[in-house]
């Protein structure tokens, strides 16, 4: 359970070895305890616990910059932009992913980059700000043909498609869609 999280379901097995993790770990203060927090709020994000869920992503955030780790600040942004979803202005969240890819790209940690720009292309989406959106597309394929992952590569796959319906280009998105 690494970063991805299954859409729509919280995995109560998911949750409770993390907070079993949690409760093992020897030292409050590494950058591991604030992985495992930033990976519980993401799991916390499609439970019934929307509270519980802001107040771990902070706490992982908070620990992070702390400890001053790009990567590990990088990773707790990414859970707290999962947190956030659907509570914050779209605006906050726009600054929250450029966070994610500006630690993200200091740590050389593609997957992390990746996902804040797949982040900055939902909230440009939401703001309206659809000039923009077609960079963000390149940067995903960009980082997707990069880590050379079939997962990354089909989900990005599926971003010209949209792209396409957005413009209106239906006969292309249909083309894109099946290929």
């Amino acid at each position: 359970g690494r970063g991805w999280i299954e859409q729509g379901t919280a995995d109560p097995a998911i949750i409770a070895l993390l907070q079993e993790a949690l409760a093992a770990l020897p030292e409050p203060g590494t950058a591991l305890r604030a992985r495992l927090l930033g990976r519980l709020a993401m799991e916390l994000h499609f439970s019934n616990e929307p509270g519980r869920c802001r107040a771990v992503a902070r706490e992982a955030v908070a620990l992070a910059r702390k400890l001053g780790d790009p990567l590990t600040l990088a990773f707790a942004l990414n859970a707290h932009h999962w947190a956030q979803r659907g509570q914050d202005e779209v605006g906050e969240l726009l600054a929250i992913a450029n966070q994610i890819i500006r630690h993200a790209e200091a740590s050389a940690e593609l997957e992390l980059a990746l996902q804040g720009h797949s982040w900055r292309l939902v909230d440009l989406l939401e703001l309206g700000q659809t000039q923009d959106v077609d960079d963000e597309i390149a940067a995903c394929v960009k980082l997707a043909d990069r880590l050379e992952q079939p997962f990354y590569r089909s989900w990005v796959a599926g971003l010209h498609p949209m792209r396409a319906l957005m413009q209106g280009r239906f006969e292309d998105a249909e083309r894109l869609a099946t290929e």
